[in-house]
């Protein structure tokens, strides 16, 4: 008979990850979407692309503090409207939100405060040819990121069509050349 308990400790392992944001196809537009909030502030922020990277439009809007979810259901909402406003046929949406996606595509997993933004978002949806909508890590996000956390913490509306920040510039440039952002996640 045994006395004693055998205890096994394991080490987490540090696992790297490549991610890549990835253009789309001729034809359409891509839509990258993300909302931030810290104490008081919120917003979110929204960059639509072209199939070589190139900056269509981007928005970043300060808006009352809502849920993390809630903000990032704007920024897709929001996107959603641009592109409608563009007249484009054919939108991907990509976000770093599984769970706003999640809400997008499946109605009957939504909760009843956002059940009238993303029957919204699902109506806007409907006038497009086809509309993609997927999830990418907030590594490959950046630009979108960037919007979002910017706008709620400085607080102005900024609209973007033809001046881009040298930052955000950076970071498109980066995406265009195929250079891999770096998730790190302990397992």
């Amino acid at each position: 008979m045994q006395h004693g308990l055998d205890i096994i400790i394991s080490e987490p392992t540090l696992q790297i990850q490549e991610v890549f944001w990835v253009p789309p196809p001729v034809g359409w537009l891509k839509a990258n979407t993300d909302g931030s909030k810290s104490d008081d502030r919120a917003g979110y922020g929204f960059i639509l692309r072209d199939q070589f990277g190139h900056l269509v439009q981007a928005i970043a809007a300060r808006v009352e503090a809502k849920t993390i979810n809630f903000l990032e259901l704007q920024a897709i909402g929001q996107s959603v409207k641009a592109a409608m406003e563009l007249g484009v046929n054919h939108l991907w949406v990509e976000s770093d939100s599984k769970v706003a996606i999640h809400w997008v595509t499946r109605s009957d997993k939504v909760p009843w405060r956002a059940r009238r933004l993303c029957n919204s978002i699902r109506t806007d949806c409907r006038t497009f040819i086809e509309v993609k909508l997927t999830h990418i890590h907030r590594e490959g996000n950046a630009p979108a990121n960037m919007l979002a956390s910017w706008q709620s913490q400085m607080g102005c509306t900024k609209f973007l069509r033809t001046h881009v920040w040298v930052e955000l510039q950076a970071l498109m440039d980066r995406d265009i050349s195929g250079s891999p952002f770096i998730r790190e996640k302990l397992r």
